[in-house]
């Protein structure tokens, strides 16, 4: 199943598993809704 992970509205850090708060920035509020783009430097390494 395909989980919606949370990202931080401040740094943009897409956050792992089961981690509902930032932990570069701890008081700024996460969310499911988020949006951007995604560079691959080394796609055979990804």
């Amino acid at each position: 199943m395909v989980k919606n992970p949370f990202a931080c509205a401040e740094c943009h850090l897409v956050l792992d598993d089961g981690v509902e708060q930032c932990p570069r920035c701890p008081s700024a509020p996460v969310s499911t809704d988020h949006q951007g783009y995604v560079i691959i430097i080394n796609p055979h390494r990804s």
